[in-house]
């Protein structure tokens, strides 16, 4: 039964079972995220990205985009999944004192790019449907840059930026 409490909460915290194995597997995600602090710096995680993924991402989103931070370089590949991703409760403000520094560009016009989507039978979808397409990416799924409930992208794109 759902309480009053659980009712206030986003929907995708409600009735969400702890997870300690993907709990474990983002504490080292950002572990090591906190210490790439230097330019071109590096590391070598031992992750398992199902883990931390979870099962939610059969049903996404996906379109050719840009970065969000300078140089702004329009070769990103996003992805933006149907159900959000549930994260370790952590500390964003390291990452938005330290390396976000006013490069943050807001959301862009769609333009002519084409949005696809990997599910049918979408209801109601912000996106007209001539500007999507169905097809079948569940075998090349890129989890580099993926756009989830709390910017998992940005916050991606930085480290690897700075591993480049």
């Amino acid at each position: 039964m759902e309480t009053e409490a659980n009712k206030s909460q986003p929907v995708y915290l409600r009735n969400r079972s702890r997870n300690v194995a993907m709990e474990k597997q983002w504490q080292n995600y950002f572990d090591a995220a906190h210490k790439l602090i230097e330019q071109n710096s590096s590391t070598t995680l031992d992750l398992t990205l199902e883990l931390l993924m979870g099962s939610n991402v059969a049903e996404f989103w996906r379109y050719l985009g840009s970065l969000t931070t300078p140089s702004c370089a329009e070769n990103v590949i996003w992805t933006v999944f149907r159900q959000p991703i549930s994260i370790l409760d952590y500390d964003f403000g390291f990452f938005r004192d330290d390396l976000f520094f006013e490069s943050y560009r807001g959301p862009q016009p769609l333009y002519h790019r084409q949005v696809n989507r990997s599910f049918l039978n979408e209801k109601l979808s912000p996106i007209p449907d001539e500007n999507l397409c169905f097809s079948d990416f569940l075998s090349i799924i890129l989890l580099e840059l993926s756009y989830i409930d709390i910017t998992f992208a940005t916050i991606f794109t930085i480290i690897n930026f700075q591993r480049s």
